[in-house]
């Protein structure tokens, strides 16, 4: 159907596994992100995101996204390019938040570190998996992350 082929309002990368990968050398980070899709009015798919979004169609902005990511994932997907295909990445930020964005400008528990320290990375990310899959530029933004090494309880959760 034509919802199948837009991106997924939410999608969320296995967290556990991601978090319990021993395998992995480096510490294991799990990241929700927000990701706006960049107007492209000569795309089909934009113009069926636009289509969707309407009241009439749905009550979510089809455009606005929810995303867990594995950053572990990202990088090793990022590693299998060549830095010619790293380097068409845009990295450029909108020039104003976009739209629906929340503005995380409060330290939320080491976002703005988290921002820092991944944003680049996980905005690399979010875009080549949108522009691959759905030929639609991208801006994502890190909510906040978890790491492998935190300490959660997760019998009181």
């Amino acid at each position: 159907t034509e919802y199948n082929s837009i991106p997924e309002l939410f999608h969320l990368d296995p967290y556990y596994e991601c978090l319990n990968d021993e395998d992995k050398l480096s510490r294991n980070v799990y990241c929700l992100v927000e990701i706006e899709l960049l107007e492209n009015f000569s795309s089909p798919t934009w113009k069926l995101v636009e289509k969707i979004s309407t009241p009439k169609w749905s009550q979510y902005d089809h455009s606005h996204l929810f995303y867990g990511i594995c950053l572990n994932d990202c990088k090793e997907e990022l590693n299998e390019m060549d830095e010619i295909q790293l380097n068409n990445i845009n990295l450029t930020e909108p020039s104003q938040l976009p739209r629906y964005m929340t503005d995380w400008s409060i330290d939320y528990y080491r976002s703005n570190e988290d921002r820092a320290k991944y944003g680049d990375l996980v905005n690399k990310c979010i875009k080549n998996r949108i522009m691959k899959r759905f030929q639609l530029n991208s801006h994502a933004r890190i909510s906040y992350c978890n790491y492998g090494d935190d300490d959660v309880d997760i019998i009181s959760l």
